[in-house]
């Protein structure tokens, strides 16, 4: 996170990171919570391993739900592409 915090003062950028909330019904296995990332990787053209993800365990008001979610954070920039996370099917 570092880094990409020092690339966004290099590059003179406006935006640092992007936040996924991954909160799922049920519990996810590994390999799930890999698959679901490897698809926003596609979808939004960045590199897995170049992520941040939190697990994060809370009592959801759907008593049902899983009580873990993820917080996936990506950089903005991305130096294998050298430009900027392709954000256009975003809905910020």
């Amino acid at each position: 996170m570092k880094d990409a915090m020092r690339q966004t003062k290099h590059k003179y950028l406006k935006y640092c990171f992007h936040h996924f909330k991954i909160s799922p019904k049920e519990k996810l296995t590994n390999e799930q919570l890999r698959e679901t990332i490897n698809k926003l990787a596609q979808e939004y053209k960045f590199n897995p391993e170049d992520i941040t993800l939190i697990e994060h365990t809370k009592k959801r008001a759907d008593t049902t739900a899983s009580d873990k979610h993820y917080h996936l954070i990506v950089p903005h920039y991305q130096p294998t592409q050298c430009k900027a996370l392709d954000t256009k099917n975003g809905f910020s």
